[in-house]
């Protein structure tokens, strides 16, 4: 369960995500400075369970994010299932939007769950690669549009409760920007509950909302640990681009 939003800016873009998990699912471990094999750096929390990761930007402006896709047929029976959190780790190693969806099209997924991982890079349009467990479907441009919206519970109900707020925050504040994404994901509307962005239900809720900022010299990770609607804390890094 997730939300995704985006929005460009001079030099670069911001990327927003809350994450929705269950409340038996250990915390994660805010974002940290990391390696890739060929000695690439990123910045990336750390999903305690999976031993991977939902969110990840890298010195080259490269930034990935991964909804589950909780709708995509099961897995045939007797595959030992791998984790979503693994296939972003991997695609982070990319110098480029178009080297890490190339690595996508190649990988092996026929262990992964379904997953919708979009892409973002300074001056690029956004891509997006939707994987069913049959198919692997890449989009770009036009037809990759915010809010992305992941749920286990009444998809259909919470896809429209959440694209309603998203409507009406754009219009009270004169369009799509940082605070207004920022308050988007913020939102209890319309009631707090399972239909709201910063969301709870008796067996889930928002753990964290995850702010990215990349400009034209440096990637920022902003990581508040809890539902943002609730105030506190944010644990902050940062990674200078390569020049």
């Amino acid at each position: 369960m997730c939300t995704v939003t985006w929005v460009g800016s001079v030099g670069g873009f911001e990327l927003f995500t809350n994450r929705d998990e269950l409340r038996t699912r250990p915390p994660a471990h805010p974002p940290r400075l990391q390696h890739t094999p060929s000695g690439l750096r990123f910045l990336a929390p750390v999903d305690e369970q999976g031993g991977g990761t939902w969110i990840a930007a890298n010195e080259c402006g490269v930034a990935l994010c991964l909804l589950n896709h909780y709708q995509a047929a099961p897995l045939p029976a007797g595959i030992q299932p791998r984790s979503r959190g693994l296939v972003v780790q991997d695609l982070i190693d990319a110098s480029s939007l178009d080297e890490a969806f190339d690595a996508l099209q190649a990988m092996d997924l026929s262990a992964v769950r379904g997953f919708r991982l979009i892409g973002l890079e300074p001056g690029g349009d956004p891509r997006l690669g939707a994987w069913d467990t049959r198919s692997l479907e890449l989009l770009a441009g036009d037809a990759v549009r915010a809010p992305l919206i992941s749920s286990g519970f009444d998809y259909p109900g919470v896809e429209r409760a959440r694209q309603r707020t998203f409507e009406e925050l754009q219009s009270e504040l004169g369009g799509v920007s940082p605070r207004m994404l920022e308050q988007f994901h913020a939102s209890e509307r319309p009631e707090p509950g399972p239909y709201a962005v910063s969301m709870t239900r008796d067996d889930a809720w928002t753990v964290s909302h995850t702010r990215v900022v990349v400009s034209a010299d440096a990637v920022q990770m902003h990581y508040h640990s809890g539902r943002p609607s609730a105030g506190g804390p944010i644990v902050s890094e940062q990674l200078p681009l390569r020049p």
